[in-house]
């Protein structure tokens, strides 16, 4: 099964993962696991459910009308949530949900640019990194309707981001890290600071 999580600015911890039906067949264990014959009768679905952060399911929805079908090799690679709505990276591709299973649209941006990783900002905001057609970089709030709101401010950042972006403290909105330095972007003025090495 593949899965990842991501706690929201409420507190709400959301999963998404690909989930997996054997049918009649007890759930696989090492002893006694044919792998032909389970995936002969396997059944596979996407569901996002939702918890509090003690642990108490809140919510438990398979995922509608979604025209990717998972299987055992599939992988979420992230998800960042707001608690309502949801933005999962499967197989290298950025999708929008709600997180009562509603499927909203595939995430892009627009011809020539690519979205390069996602988070929250300090206020609870779904926002995703642009490398525009001229290789430069954007931070763009994620709309419920999967659409991005454009941003007047243009970054010369010639590094590839790792992981999501990551909710700001005190005068940063949010942080990004590239493989060697994390930045702080300013809530001020929205500047772009490096603020420590992590080699």
């Amino acid at each position: 099964m593949s899965y990842n999580i991501d706690v929201s600015e409420n507190g709400t911890v959301t999963e998404f993962f690909a989930d997996m039906d054997y049918g009649d067949l007890p759930y696989p264990m090492s002893d006694d696991y044919n792998e032909a014959k389970y995936d002969a009768v396997a059944e596979y679905s996407f569901k996002i459910n939702t918890y509090s952060t003690d642990g108490k399911l809140l919510t438990s929805s398979v995922v509608g009308e979604f025209p990717e079908v998972p299987d055992k090799s599939t992988i979420i690679e992230n998800i960042v949530s707001d608690s309502e709505s949801l933005i999962a990276s499967i197989n290298g591709t950025y999708y929008i949900f709600k997180t009562d299973g509603a499927y909203i649209c595939e995430l892009s941006a627009d011809d020539g640019e690519t979205i390069e990783a996602t988070g929250h900002n300090k206020y609870g905001l779904l926002v995703c990194a642009v490398i525009t057609s001229d290789d430069k970089m954007q931070i763009r709030r994620i709309m419920s309707d999967g659409s991005l709101e454009k941003s007047s401010v243009t970054y010369d950042f010639n590094e590839s981001i790792q992981d999501n972006i990551t909710a700001g403290t005190g005068d940063y909105s949010m942080f990004i890290r590239s493989r060697s330095t994390i930045y702080g972007i300013r809530s001020d003025n929205s500047a772009i600071e490096p603020l420590f090495s992590i080699n």
